[in-house]
């Protein structure tokens, strides 16, 4: 072989070398595949397609052997929950939280197939036996969060308890809402044992008295019951009564102040109901510091006694001892002055820096004797709201399209408009800003550890339907945003 052709085959060897070192390698590692899950499918066990519970119980527990995924070892399920308070209750549409896991699968000649979860999962590619797809989120590519919703709990409500009469208010009807309920109620009134009114409210107090326009012996009945399309599986609770009040002469009602519809409802046709409403209202974290203490005389006009604003006692400290005054108001009339209404007591004096009760409503007077209307600023701290005719508004008020709310409440803060605070009023919560506001949207809210925290208000919109202003709590809202089940953001 000549020095040239023995040249040309080593560099033809040298050449061709690193191209089978290549080839060689990729058949050594190409045995192992990677493959994206292009779709997902979801088995509900049939026990939990037509769950059904009485009013004393609680919805079943459940585990991932409720729900099964095809056997091809391409995913299988890791974890499950309920997810949402609210829609755990009889008439709610309950959603499950599903976490998926990709898996790997072993060819021949040990080599592996790896699936993963990439791109977008939605209904057209999640498919749901036995319920609906809600919403799904990559965790990962080897993790995908899935939720999806089951058929309304069927049931019997439980019937509230504590059915009673105000022993404040004058046809006041309160009662407390049950563990399990609807969070709507009708309230039956009788008269002598004759039915006389039907109102549905979504609140756990009801005034009673602008029914009352006849003499006689009064109690109410009230159930739970099914109100929303949501809650068409519930049933509606047996009703439990109150006591007896017997309505005199000189205290029956002028039948003002009926509602609209038999219907006394926060929640409902998307929008807030102006009306005033006395709902069950706790404070969950407020900045505000009410003063207490203060005694507030305030005159009755169906008795011609002296009485105090709910809440508060009218006493007065005589040699170490502590006395009731009963004050020496007896009868009075309502006069007008210019553009201004003033009360004239049965002595001649007029009501001046105080409160009167007149016809179940409590009215303000300046010191000049002045009835007020508008906004009442006590202090600093204590705000009130008067209607043109003057009368407290307590519960929610529409001013200048927008919602603020006054304590309903009988007791120390009766009235008092709600700053700085999350307010529960009946099993929901709201926020409102320092000014009283209520606010939509996303909030900024410290927790009891000091730390800042997202909180969701949802804003009026056909979409969101009677949610308006309601905490988002356990759910998932605006296409990918976890809420936890005490409304704040998971991030």
């Amino acid at each position: 072989m000549s020095l040239k052709k023995c040249y040309n085959s080593v560099i033809h060897i040298i050449v061709m070398m690193p191209l089978f070192v290549f080839l060689f390698c990729g058949t050594t590692f190409a045995g192992d595949t990677s493959v994206r899950i292009n779709s997902v499918r979801i088995t509900v066990s049939d026990y939990l397609k037509n769950i059904e519970i009485d009013g004393n119980e609680e919805i079943p527990s459940i585990s991932e052997s409720d729900f099964s995924v095809p056997d091809n070892n391409q995913y299988e399920i890791s974890n499950v929950t309920w997810l949402g308070n609210d829609s755990l209750n009889i008439g709610g549409t309950p959603n499950v939280e599903i976490y998926l896991t990709s898996m790997e699968k072993q060819r021949t000649n040990d080599y592996y197939t790896y699936y993963y979860f990439s791109g977008t999962y939605n209904s057209q590619n999640v498919h749901v036996n036995g319920g609906n797809f809600v919403s799904a989120r990559l965790e990962g590519n080897y993790a995908l969060r899935v939720v999806i919703s089951l058929k309304g709990i069927k049931g019997t409500y439980q019937s509230p308890s504590s059915p009673a009469w105000s022993y404040s208010t004058l046809g006041l009807a309160v009662w407390t809402a049950p563990a399990n309920t609807s969070g709507y109620y009708k309230v039956s009134l009788f008269r002598d044992g004759v039915k006389t009114a039907n109102i549905i409210t979504d609140q756990t107090s009801l005034n009673m008295y602008p029914y009352m326009v006849r003499t006689g012996s009064y109690h109410f009945e009230v159930s739970t019951i099914p109100y929303t399309e949501a809650q068409k599986n519930g049933k509606e609770s047996d009703a439990v009564a109150s006591s007896t009040i017997n309505i005199n002469e000189g205290e029956t009602s002028d039948g003002s102040g009926t509602y609209n519809d038999s219907k006394y409802l926060l929640n409902s046709n998307n929008v807030l109901n102006g009306a005033q409403l006395t709902g069950n209202m706790n404070i969950t974290n407020t900045a505000v510091n009410y003063n207490s203490g203060t005694t507030y005389t305030v005159y009755n006009s169906h008795t011609g006694q002296t009485t105090t604003l709910p809440g508060y006692e009218n006493t007065v400290v005589s040699n170490g001892s502590t006395t009731t005054n009963t004050g020496s108001y007896t009868t009075g009339s309502w006069y007008k002055e210019g553009n201004y209404w003033y009360f004239k007591t049965v002595d001649g004096s007029k009501v001046c820096s105080d409160w009167l009760l007149w016809k179940n409503a409590y009215y303000r007077f300046d010191s000049d004797g002045k009835m007020l209307t508008g906004f009442y600023y006590k202090d600093n701290f204590s705000t009130y709201y008067l209607s043109n005719s003057g009368a407290l508004k307590t519960g929610w008020v529409l001013i200048n399209n927008t919602w603020y709310y006054m304590n309903p409440q009988v007791g120390e803060y009766y009235g008092l408009m709600y700053r700085d605070a999350v307010v529960n009023i009946g099993d929901k919560s709201y926020y409102f800003d320092a000014d009283g506001k209520m606010r939509t949207g996303w909030v900024i809210i410290k927790d009891a550890d000091g730390i800042d925290q997202y909180y969701y208000f949802y804003p009026k919109t056909a979409e969101n339907g009677n949610n308006y202003g309601h905490m988002a709590k356990g759910t998932t809202i605006l296409d990918g945003f976890t809420i936890a089940a005490d409304g704040h953001w998971i991030h």
